[in-house]
């Protein structure tokens, strides 16, 4: 984009940002700091600054920046027009001349008001077509038919309340092992989780899963286990310490239940012989099923590359992490894990076009049998990125896919998520009435899951639907139990989300 036709206006009343008559929307907090940025081109700007002027007097994370970033690079992907400095700030690098210094609109009480996608994930840039793999989805009345199953399927747990288990396995404690061995810390983590077999009770959440969920503490390394009963609705947590040598290792697991906790030892010859051995003893204490598939500890972590970035993204230090991953998939361009992480550290560091890339090459060579779990999340990211780029027909096909993988795996989380999704298309749509179910699935199957964050950010989404249907009493309502869930469970990630909604609907509610 030459810097001689970048028009740039800004409209106050409704968030829009026009740039040669192209034209987004931003949350307030959001359109804040794009002007903050924009007018000072190239300057880098440290995140206290931003936080004293665009969130003055507000208790918020530097997360809430993070977002308002990121949902800038989204709307104008694949042009970057944001670049990060480690540690010092951001600046606007999209080229202005002198002529196109933003000017503000005056407020038009009339301005059009144009509905964005609310799930704060990845955006997408130009998505390589899958020339080689020719699928079917099911027909047009699949995602009907799917809410429907949801339906029943609440219904069905509704039954035994809250006995659906949620397990979080936790990185494995590998301190007291050689530094050589500390790759164990996330191999031992996953082949354990992948011994443990989820069902229509049961949720056991992946690798992944567990990092975002430890990155709502404040001490990741040494997480306090009542704190993350608090945060997840978890129902058991498995922690693992590691010690001895190779040849003579020493277990030491704990299963943890809200009131009550377990310990247990026991000694093995090799670490990849003993995980279905522990994922047997730890299933048989919750009366679970273990997997009967082969899962070899150090196959998708070669080299400790993985692990090491794994670690890093667990520290959100994407820039480190980022070189790590990459190795990772050129040292093994199978491995769906790497492929996965990867993927998702170029979504953080806003690289669109190089996570699309990776994520179609990894749909390519992976089926739903191997690693299913990630073989789905991966077909809803593609989904939300054709989502960010208005390709609402391609998202829907993705999305709608991504469900019924999800469901087959009784991934509760992920089917969850691909309901949202699926109900944010049909709000930019105006397809309101279609929206309604969708977004209630999407709660229920929080529910399920007992997770207040899931839950709180489920009761935002139809306070917003309400709202663009004009029902504020409705809207209040859901905003209550909403700001309720944040206060009592500590949700700080939703403070300034929160924040922003009801400024943007301040004059309605």
């Amino acid at each position: 984009m030459e810097s001689q036709t970048n028009n740039i206006e800004l409209n106050e009343l409704t968030g829009d940002v026009s740039i040669n008559g192209i034209t987004y929307r931003f949350r307030p907090k959001t359109f804040e700091l794009f002007r903050l940025l924009s007018s000072s081109p190239n300057k880098v700007v440290s995140k206290s600054v931003i936080l004293e002027q665009i969130w003055a007097g507000a208790v918020v994370e530097e997360q809430a920046i993070f977002q308002s970033i990121n949902e800038i690079r989204k709307a104008f992907a694949p042009v970057e027009v944001i670049k990060t400095y480690p540690r010092k700030g951001y600046a606007w690098v999209m080229p202005l001349s002198s002529n196109d210094v933003p000017v503000v609109i005056p407020k038009n009480p009339a301005a059009k008001r144009v509905l964005k996608p609310l799930v704060v994930l990845s955006s997408a840039l130009l998505l390589l077509l899958l020339a080689l793999i020719v699928w079917k989805l099911a027909d047009p009345t699949w995602v009907k038919q799917q809410t429907s199953d949801i339906q029943a399927s609440k219904l069905g747990t509704a039954k035994t309340g809250a006995s659906h288990q949620a397990i979080l396995v936790l990185p494995f404690d590998v301190s007291a092992l050689d530094r050589s061995q500390h790759w164990l810390k996330f191999a031992g983590m996953d082949a354990l989780i992948q011994h443990l077999q989820p069902n229509q009770q049961t949720t056991v959440f992946q690798l992944t899963d567990v990092v975002d969920i430890l990155k709502r503490l404040d001490n990741e390394t040494q997480p306090e286990i009542a704190r993350l009963f608090q945060v997840a609705g978890l129902t058991q947590i498995v922690q693992v310490v590691i010690r001895g040598v190779p040849g003579d290792y020493q277990l030491i697991y704990t299963l943890h239940q809200p009131n009550s906790q377990q310990k247990h030892v026991f000694h093995s010859t090799s670490i990849e012989q003993s995980m279905p051995q522990l994922a047997q003893q730890i299933s048989s204490g919750m009366a679970q099923q273990t997997s009967t598939k082969n899962v070899v500890v150090n196959a998708n972590f070669q080299n400790h590359l993985l692990s090491n970035a794994i670690e890093l993204v667990s520290k959100e230090r994407f820039d480190q992490a980022l070189p790590l991953a990459i190795s990772a998939v050129a040292l093994d361009p199978s491995n769906i894990v790497a492929q996965y992480v990867l993927s998702g550290i170029q979504l953080q560091l806003g690289l669109f076009i190089d996570a699309t890339a990776v994520i179609e090459r990894a749909l390519l060579q992976h089926k739903a049998e191997s690693y299913a779990q990630y073989v789905a999340r991966l077909w809803y990211n593609k989904g939300v990125l054709q989502l960010q780029r208005q390709e609402l027909n391609d998202a829907e096909q993705s999305l709608v896919y991504a469900s019924k993988l999800a469901s087959e795996q009784k991934d509760w989380l992920y089917l969850a998520y691909s309901q949202s999704m699926l109900a944010q298309i049909r709000l930019i749509q105006k397809r309101y009435a279609e929206a309604l179910p969708l977004l209630n699935a999407a709660l229920q199957y929080q529910q399920i899951l007992h997770c207040p964050l899931g839950v709180a950010q489920s009761e935002l989404d139809l306070a917003t639907y309400f709202m663009l249907t004009k029902q504020p009493a409705e809207a209040k309502a859901r905003l209550a139990i909403s700001k309720k869930l944040v206060s009592e469970k500590g949700l700080r990630q939703l403070h300034a989300v929160v924040h922003e909604f009801e400024q943007k609907w301040a004059e309605q509610l």
